[in-house]
């Protein structure tokens, strides 16, 4: 397996077929328990530049220039600050909702685009799953207009919530 060329199991497809269901889930369950899924490794890299790129530089960055600390640099002057925990948890908190965290990207069974959940929320029409049978308006497994409403709803309260927190942060 390469870097880019992803590992497939060693079988005949044209007589793999014909094989018994349960021989073919017992094949390729050993190839899973020694091989892995088979992603190349390049998926393996996105993930840790993401890691290094969102949450560390990104978040140390963000929490620094917003909360009147000493620069990213100086890590002795702001790495106690209860604030910088708290914009942490913010922060990962923003990367979650958005879907660009923890569930993201090929590992996560999202190809293409690896993004999902922040491409859908307001879209008409597309699959959702219904959270309880006795809410008003969430009948149905597409996305109405009241799902967009409480999407739209939800990014105000966060804009809003972003410009109080960055208010009351800054005044302390």
């Amino acid at each position: 397996m390469g870097f880019i060329k992803p590992y497939l199991p060693e079988v005949d497809p044209d007589t793999f077929v014909s094989k018994p269901l349960m021989e073919r889930m017992r094949i390729l369950a050993i190839d899973w328990a020694d091989n892995g899924f088979g992603s190349p490794k390049m998926v393996h890299t996105i993930y840790i530049v993401k890691l290094v790129a969102f949450f560390a530089i990104g978040g140390i960055t963000v929490v620094t220039a917003t909360s009147g600390l000493p620069a990213l640099w100086h890590v002795t002057e702001w790495w106690n600050q209860p604030i910088v925990y708290q914009k942490l948890i913010f922060w990962t908190v923003l990367l979650e909702a958005i879907g660009v965290a923890g569930s993201w990207g090929p590992l996560a069974g999202k190809v293409k685009p690896m993004t999902g959940g922040i491409l859908f929320w307001a879209r008409p029409r597309t699959i959702r799953l219904r959270p309880w049978k006795w809410v008003p308006f969430t009948d149905g497994d597409r996305r109405n207009w009241f799902d967009r409403r409480v999407a739209q709803a939800g990014r105000a309260q966060r804009r809003a919530f972003k410009s109080v927190a960055g208010q009351h942060f800054r005044a302390h």
